[in-house]
């Protein structure tokens, strides 16, 4: 299966004092080969009020979502650096917009989250959608830093109190401070509070611009308050922080580290005919950990690697007491990395234990070809490489032979004296 791109759109709603909504219409969720040359995501609502689009990337492999860029009406488009070459923001109308990458890659595998925004900053108003100019603008000067509390865990009924912070050389008092939160990665992004609304439910924000704290308290906490929590800093555009992971833990649950290993090829994988490159999957399973706090890295030879690594967006929930978690990854390599001897292929484990973080490994070696008779598939087709050009220059030769002994014959047959009267 060739490397594929997964895009997603989801539909989030921002609330103000007063309640609104907004209805988005977005592309649904797309699967595109690698070196596809130009994909299109769409993104339309009904509110001609919003005179700002922004779009965003949420990679699964980084809790924080990183803003592509905006166009205010029908403006140029303005770029966050990292997406000046290969993104391309188009406006149709108030309404109507679209995001183009091109020349796709693996790296580019994200949720993209089309956004819409009033231009004001005291009364902004924002609202999600889940999920060219020849000439534009790019943004200038440096990216908004927004920056969170670790994650965390607590046990039910206790208060907790999340902060957020503005990165050096940035002030709250320009921009407007909000908290949002997402069940799990891929899933909505709900808002929840934003800076000087009155307390909502459980939940209440309190901003001290003086001295750089945006915190957001949750009272009673809940086993379904467990969710990443987001501060965003917002002006025209909202630069989100990398997220805090709460979890409140369950009744009688106990804290437990995965346990990892890594799961060997499957013998016949390479023997598809069509598979010019020849892959082999090295699937790895951790298991048996609670809570869901992980992240999972693969290392060949002692160094990251991302080419070929397919991780699933969530953990598995194992109803089974003790409950656990159990989640799967995925790294494609080489059949010649695979079938070298010695060569070390690592999963590794981050695993955030309430109080810090602990690594936990998975390792396999790479192993010799035996699926040819015990001759190494490398040897085996230089072997039978080389037969088929020795065989191919027999043919040539004999071919030569043939032609020399018939030329000798015509000439033999054709020599005045020779021929009989």
């Amino acid at each position: 299966m060739p490397p594929a791109l997964y895009t997603f759109g989801f539909i989030l709603v921002v609330l103000t004092r007063k309640v609104e909504s907004v209805t988005f219409e977005q592309s649904s969720a797309q699967v595109v080969n690698k070196g596809t040359e130009e994909l299109r995501i769409n993104c339309s609502h009904d509110d001609s009020n919003l005179q700002v689009m922004l779009w965003y990337q949420h990679k699964q492999s980084d809790q924080a979502m990183s803003l592509i860029g905006y166009t205010v009406l029908m403006g140029e488009p303005n770029y966050e650096s990292q997406f000046t070459d290969r993104f391309q923001i188009k406006r149709d109308n108030t309404v109507k917009g679209s995001l183009i990458i091109k020349n796709l890659n693996l790296s580019d595998s994200a949720v993209y989250f089309c956004a819409a925004s009033t231009q004001q900053k005291v009364f902004a108003k924002e609202f999600f959608n889940c999920g060219s100019s020849p000439k534009p603008k790019h943004h200038k000067g440096l990216t908004v830093l927004v920056l969170q509390s670790e994650d965390q865990m607590s046990d039910p009924g206790r208060t907790l109190m999340l902060e957020c912070k503005m990165g050096s050389g940035f002030s709250m008092g320009s921009y407007t401070m909000l908290w949002y939160r997402q069940n799990h990665h891929g899933a909505p992004i709900e808002f929840l509070v934003k800076e000087y609304d009155k307390p909502v439910g459980r939940l209440e924000s309190f901003l001290d611009a003086s001295k750089n704290n945006f915190s957001l308290q949750i009272t009673e906490l809940h086993i379904n308050d467990s969710s990443t929590y987001y501060c965003a800093a917002k002006a025209y555009e909202a630069y989100f922080g990398k997220g805090t992971k709460l979890t409140v833990l369950e009744e009688n649950s106990k804290i437990t580290p995965p346990q990892v290993k890594i799961l060997e090829p499957s013998k016949h994988e390479c023997r598809n005919s069509k598979d010019k490159k020849r892959k082999k999957t090295l699937v790895c399973v951790a298991s048996g950990f609670y809570p869901d706090h992980v992240e999972v890295y693969w290392q060949m030879n002692g160094k990251n690697v991302t080419d070929g690594v397919a991780t699933d967006e969530a953990a598995e929930r194992i109803e089974t007491p003790p409950v656990s978690y159990r989640i799967t990854s995925r790294l494609r390599v080489s059949a010649k990395d695979w079938y070298t001897e010695g060569k070390n292929f690592s999963c590794i484990v981050s695993f955030y234990n309430g109080t810090g973080t602990t690594k936990h490994f998975g390792e396999i070696s790479g192993v010799e070809d035996k699926e040819d008779g015990g001759m190494g598939r490398e040897k085996y087709l230089m072997i039978t490489n080389k037969a088929k050009l020795s065989y191919t220059v027999f043919i040539f030769k004999s071919c030569l032979y043939g032609a020399f002994v018939g030329f000798l014959v015509w000439r033999l047959q054709s020599s005045p004296g020779k021929r009989k009267k």
